[in-house]
């Protein structure tokens, strides 16, 4: 009997413990995060001219009334990784990152960490890389992960097109 009542209430228990985090979580949080890509001129586009360069911008803003520490949510291993619509690796923007939490640990409250990396140029102190041809045309996917302060992994992903 005791066995049964124990088997009952562990159940319950087990299967909350194996379900993954929900759409609501990121709703939940006080992190909002935009990814977008930018043409020369700072304009969001998703066509670019061949040749053109690329710009890639990451933004998270935290609503929230405390700050956030930046790096335990930002993997920045993988951020604006590109690949051809059929899978193939194009790389990255960057070859090295400084580390851009040296300047900004935290994001404060009501505030923002706003992150701008260019395919073609280095525009961006936070960057080692070496030059870049410009990609091919093609059909392209950017796309990498950030983790909000309640675990919850957000794919930051823009689809983008080089004719």
């Amino acid at each position: 009997m005791k066995k049964s009542v124990l088997m009952a209430l562990a159940i319950p228990f087990l299967l909350l413990a194996f379900v993954g985090c929900s759409k609501d979580d990121a709703e939940k949080s006080d992190l909002k995060v935009r990814f977008k890509v930018l043409n020369a001129k700072g304009e969001e586009t998703s066509v670019f001219k061949h040749g053109e360069d690329i710009l890639f911008e990451l933004t998270v803003m935290n609503e929230g009334e405390k700050p956030v520490e930046a790096w335990k949510i930002i993997d920045l291993r993988d951020v604006f990784h590109v690949y051809t619509s059929d899978g193939k690796d194009m790389g990255k923007p960057w070859d090295e990152i400084f580390d851009p939490f040296y300047v900004m640990r935290y994001i404060p409250a009501h505030g923002d960490f706003n992150w701008l990396c260019s395919w073609l140029e280095k525009k961006n102190f936070f960057v080692q890389k070496r030059p870049r041809t410009a990609l091919p045309v093609g059909d392209y996917v950017a796309r990498f992960n950030v983790t909000l302060e309640n675990k919850h992994m957000v794919e930051c992903k823009v689809d983008f097109k080089v004719e």
